[in-house]
């Protein structure tokens, strides 16, 4: 038997029914110390034995804890991350989680979406800043024909002469039926 080609089509579009979940630092702050060095805060990426699984990216929201300190959050496709950025199952999910230090500044990859951390005050020694977006974007997480999968980050920059920023972030996404 010889196969030639084959196609998949959907009429209607795909269900957008499934089980949220949600990753974050858990309390757990990433000290964001120089200026306008990207840290990785939050990442997601597929398990190795659930590649053929549809994930979702639905939202963000991060939160830096202390002073008079602004930077710019922005969700990351592939990045380089240094140091050591270990992922780890999420039970029920076919996703795996990892959380950023100090050491995980970011480089390369493809920047999907980003912005600004608002000013507000009730940070632990006054007035902090925070953000929050909902992703719509058709990026999904996926992987290369050799397993290899993609991995989505939520990083955080100091801007504007502001440093030793604490940070902390979580991430929303929906697993696909």
């Amino acid at each position: 038997m010889r196969h030639i080609c084959s196609s998949v089509a959907t009429e209607g579009g795909d269900s957008s029914l499934g089980v949220l979940f949600y990753g974050s630092t858990e309390g757990v702050h990433v000290d964001c110390d120089t200026e306008n060095t990207l840290y990785a805060i939050v990442g997601i990426r597929l398990k190795a034995d659930h590649l053929d699984s549809t994930v979702r990216f639905l939202n963000m929201a991060l939160q830096v804890q202390n002073g008079d300190i602004y930077g710019e959050w922005v969700l990351v496709l592939n990045p380089t991350v240094a140091g050591t950025f270990t992922y780890s199952d999420i039970t029920d999910s076919c996703c795996q989680k990892a959380t950023g230090a100090t050491a995980n500044t970011v480089t390369g990859g493809f920047q999907m979406s980003g912005g600004y951390t608002e000013s507000s005050s009730g940070g632990k020694n006054g007035a902090g800043g925070s953000a929050s977006a909902e992703i719509i974007n058709a990026l999904r997480l996926a992987s290369k024909i050799d397993g290899t999968v993609d991995e989505i980050v939520l990083c955080f920059r100091p801007i504007g002469g502001s440093v030793n920023a604490d940070v902390e972030g979580a991430v929303i996404w929906r697993e696909l039926t």
